[in-house]
């Protein structure tokens, strides 16, 4: 209905000002992100005549944001701020893009600048709670999280969702397990779709974190009927995404490539071209560990074009990524650690927000190359409080078990033993059949064993 109304609006447009057509032409055009730098010109222009138009300041900031110039985003929300026309949502956002390019302190005086001016919202008592728990601040997020709740009591909106939301990841990243499913089943039992969805990634997440893929599928698999009656088509491809993702880790490869087929023929229709490139990616992967590195190399390419025409130089992380795999299966460790290297700094100017499983490639191909202290590094940056884990919870997992190596390997039994137990907590009812659980109970009961 949207997409008509646009259509319709376009049509009508001849009718209204130059300030109102370029808005709504503008608007339409940064709905695709093939012309998406046509969409900033027409705001661009807008601008120039109309510098204070808070609705085109903010479409710009997001256009800008979509195509990685966090910088030029946080310029025209600035203008927003500065004249007081930030939304609440504007603020949260201005919070995000400081966040991204490292400047924590000054995302924080935004948050508090939000609390000030809506003093009765619980939106920016979700935002700093955000805030403290990417900082590992996990008891002053639950603080400002219980405050957005007491401002909050109305169940069903989307602020009470969103609080059940905030406080289940914040407990997800704490390693309180029990509370995190309690409030991933919260969001379940509401009675909108976005809700039990998310509650259901949730729930498929924590799974992931604690080695049990086997039958995890189960929980996502009714939605995607659920979506297709509807015809919601975006939320299939995640579904099929991190079903590959699955399969990837319990390496049932054939059935890789039929969920990969799946979540990009979701993407086509759902026009959400990046979950395509997120397909690719996986789709390369998948060939590369069936040991088929030609395949793999054409994912690569057919990857490296796509993202040239997204206008989104920060998305060719994932091509870097799929390089750097590439080389290191053919044992080109150097050229694997530049690749792995390129590919987190695209992927995120802030590395306190990083991808666990780029950081973990990045150690693999140290280790493997015999510099086990850059190798320790990294793996420890995976098991710090501030780095993404919530979509790979595994490797947060498995990098305790590739630390307590390390350390058994440096002679620091004490550190060794915490380690491997860490890691067998987290992994206590993990699926059977993954060796490095049998293999850390071995190496647990040596260790324990030398006086």
């Amino acid at each position: 209905q949207q997409k008509i109304n646009m259509e319709k609006a376009l049509e009508l447009s001849y009718r209204l000002s130059v300030r109102e057509r370029y808005f709504i032409e503008a608007d339409h055009l940064r709905r695709s992100e093939k012309t998406m730098d046509m969409a900033i010109e027409k705001y661009e222009k807008l601008l120039a005549l109309y510098p204070d138009d808070s609705s085109a300041n903010n479409n710009l900031a997001i256009a800008y944001w979509s195509i990685g110039e966090k910088q030029k985003a946080i310029e025209h929300n600035e203008i927003n701020r500065k004249n007081d026309d930030l939304s609440l949502i504007g603020y949260g956002n201005l919070a995000s893009d400081y966040r991204e390019v490292g400047s924590y302190d000054k995302a924080r005086e935004v948050i508090e600048e939000a609390l000030q001016r809506y003093p009765d919202s619980a939106v920016p008592h979700q935002n700093l709670a955000l805030h403290y728990r990417m900082e590992g601040k996990y008891d002053l997020a639950l603080a400002e999280i219980n405050k957005a709740f007491a401002l909050e009591p109305a169940k069903g909106t989307q602020v009470y969702r969103l609080n059940f939301l905030r406080r289940a990841q914040i407990y997800f990243y704490s390693d309180n397990f029990v509370a995190a499913a309690e409030d991933f089943r919260g969001l379940q039992k509401q009675k909108e779709p976005q809700a039990i969805y998310v509650g259901s990634r949730g729930l498929v997440n924590l799974n992931i974190l604690q080695g049990k893929f086997k039958e995890t599928k189960d929980i996502l698999r009714p939605y995607i009927d659920f979506a297709k009656k509807y015809g919601v088509y975006w939320p299939i491809s995640e579904i099929y995404l991190k079903f590959t993702y699955i399969d990837l880790k319990t390496n049932d490869l054939q059935e890789a490539l039929k969920d990969c087929d799946n979540a990009q023929k979701y993407a086509l229709k759902a026009e959400t071209p990046n979950r395509l490139r997120l397909a690719l990616h996986l789709n390369g992967l998948a060939y590369l560990q069936m040991n088929s590195i030609e395949e793999s190399l054409r994912i690569a390419e057919e990857l490296r074009v796509s993202i040239l025409e997204s206008h989104n130089p920060q998305r060719m992380h994932y091509y870097h990524h799929l390089r750097g795999m590439i080389d290191l299966k053919q044992k080109n460790f150097p050229k694997a650690i530049e690749s792995f290297e390129k590919a987190l700094g695209m992927e995120s100017s802030d590395p306190r927000n990083r991808r666990a499983d780029y950081i973990e490639s990045l150690a693999k191909a140290y280790a493997a190359s015999g510099d086990i202290a850059r190798a320790q590094a990294e793996f420890e940056k995976i098991t710090s409080t501030v780095v993404d884990r919530l979509s790979y919870g595994d490797v947060y997992a498995r990098s305790f078990y590739e630390l307590g190596k390390i350390y058994e390997q440096k002679g620091w039994k004490g550190k060794a033993i915490e380690q491997y137990e860490k890691f067998l907590d987290l992994w206590k009812d993990a699926d059977p059949g993954f060796p490095e659980v049998a293999e850390a109970r071995l190496r647990l009961t040596k260790l324990k064993e030398i006086p």
